[in-house]
């Protein structure tokens, strides 16, 4: 195809682009014919974008390619500002003072992109201006790293002494020991054996009782008594 003889149709339609959008890119649409006003269908061409400063001649400040294929009926739509970037970023441009933007065209087996359109920007971009006028004070950064942690604060008051627990379960009742040996109040001087005593008695015999014939101490092991 004689890149001479190819003429594009700009159709520069800015479809829609919503004030309030937070999405920052510019729907582009256009039309691909030859020189004879034919539509060139289902080819794929390259389209370069590069938005100038001050007039059709000014410095480029923002330049990306798409990589697109026609319609059947000729048309092409892309998002200016979602290309692939060759310089600066599209949320850098400024738009107070970018105003022209020029369209080239690679066309199939071409080696150089050809100017098809060098316009002024009239007002749809400045809606992406308006967009920003919030900053004029400096835009935020990024949101930065959490900071450290800081120091404890005071001890808090004490708290109100709490109601009396339950009182704790009662043991169970031991088993009771063996009775213990009758005390002093027992132990007189006798010269017969008490009547009926009980086990572990004692008593002090004058010596009538025991077999040494001597006085000392009587005990009662439930049987018998046995001399101590």
């Amino acid at each position: 195809m004689n890149t001479k003889k190819l003429l594009v149709s700009i159709c520069l339609t800015l479809l829609s682009l919503f004030a309030q959008s937070q999405t920052e890119s510019i729907p582009y649409q256009t039309v691909i014919t030859n020189a004879d006003g034919d539509i060139l269908k289902n080819i794929e061409v390259e389209i370069k974008l590069d938005i100038r400063q001050g007039s059709a001649d000014g410095n480029v400040v923002y330049s990306e390619r798409h990589l697109v294929t026609t319609s059947n009926k000729g048309e092409v739509a892309f998002n200016i500002g979602t290309g692939n970037a060759d310089i600066f970023q599209f949320n850098e441009i400024d738009w107070s003072v970018a105003n022209f933007a020029e369209i080239g065209l690679l066309p199939p087996g071409g080696l150089d992109f050809v100017s098809i359109s060098n316009r002024s920007l009239l007002s749809v971009p400045y809606a992406l201006f308006a967009l920003k006028l919030g900053c004029n004070e400096g835009c935020p950064g990024e949101k930065g790293p959490p900071g450290p942690d800081g120091a404890p604060g005071p001890t808090g008051f004490t708290g109100a002494i709490g109601p009396p627990g339950p009182p704790p379960p009662t043991g169970q009742p031991s088993n009771n020991g063996p009775k213990g040996i009758s005390g002093v109040q027992t132990l007189s001087i006798k010269n017969v054996a008490p009547q009926n005593p009980e086990t572990n008695e004692i008593y002090i015999d004058d010596g009538t009782n025991r077999q040494d014939g001597q006085p000392g101490i009587r005990y009662f092991d439930g049987t018998v008594w046995i001399d101590i």
